[in-house]
């Protein structure tokens, strides 16, 4: 039992990956073990997405209800983050904002793609996780036309409408979906759920700047965050489960 234990053990801790030196014909049982795992992610991201998805979409139908002054909360939140403003704190959201615009995002998913070029199955889905900002400014927003609010300066210049907010569903869709992709590695792998959890915590962060900016309803936020993380979410079910149908047709192959 003991030399059982230590084998399986040992395929556990050294399953295939988005490696292309790695064969799943050449190591069946390895394949078995990978494939069962990524269509157990696969569910589970899937399952997450529609939950989101529905979210982010009632936030959307809400918002044509409530019309462009937003409601008591909304306004509660931007009072009270601008009572927070100085000098310094200034400063802070606006580096932190960076990362969730156009020229961020954009430099850090071509870090990742770059890093990544072995694999093309994990550029791909990079690429897709960094278009979520995208859909966002040219698509859902162009539907809602939602003004921005007023109730603050704004401490950036924007000249887009407000409801979803771009910076916080491309940092939400982009940065979880790194999380995902960099999770899947063997010596990642236990680490998953802390990956998760920071990407999530950092594109709420960027989401924050946007309200204390001033050019954001909190609700645009939460929508923004709702909707990106459903997008990373479905990206990351469509590449587990086909990656699982994939190795299964590899390692049969060799049967």
């Amino acid at each position: 039992m003991i030399g059982r234990s230590s084998v399986v053990d040992d395929v556990l801790a050294s399953d295939l990956v988005d490696d292309p030196t790695r064969s799943a014909a050449a190591e069946p049982l390895r394949a078995e073990v990978t494939a069962r795992r990524r269509r157990y992610w696969g569910r589970q991201a899937l399952l997450a997405a529609v939950a989101l998805g529905a979210t982010g979409s009632f936030l959307a139908i809400s918002r044509t209800i409530s019309g462009d002054h937003g409601n008591e909360l909304d306004r509660a939140v931007v009072r009270a983050l601008g009572r927070t403003r100085s000098p310094i704190t200034n400063a802070i959201m606006r580096r932190l904002t960076f990362f969730g615009g156009v020229p961020g995002a954009t430099a850090v998913s071509l870090a990742a793609i770059s890093l990544s070029r072995r694999s093309p199955r994990l550029a791909w889905q990079i690429m897709i996780g960094a278009v979520g900002g995208a859909v966002a400014e040219l698509g859902i927003k162009r539907i809602f036309r939602r003004k921005r609010p007023t109730l603050l300066a704004h401490l950036e210049e924007v000249d887009s409408t407000s409801f979803p907010s771009g910076h916080s569903m491309a940092s939400s869709s982009l940065y979880l979906t790194l999380a995902f992709v960099a999770s899947r590695s063997r010596r990642l792998r236990s680490r998953r759920v802390a990956f998760l959890t920071a990407a999530s915590v950092f594109a709420a962060t960027v989401g924050t700047t946007r309200v204390y900016l001033g050019v954001h309803w909190p609700t645009d936020v939460l929508g923004g965050l709702a909707l990106g993380t459903a997008w990373a979410c479905a990206a990351e079910a469509v590449f587990d489960i086909t990656g699982a149908e994939r190795i299964e047709r590899e390692a049969g192959a060799a049967l």
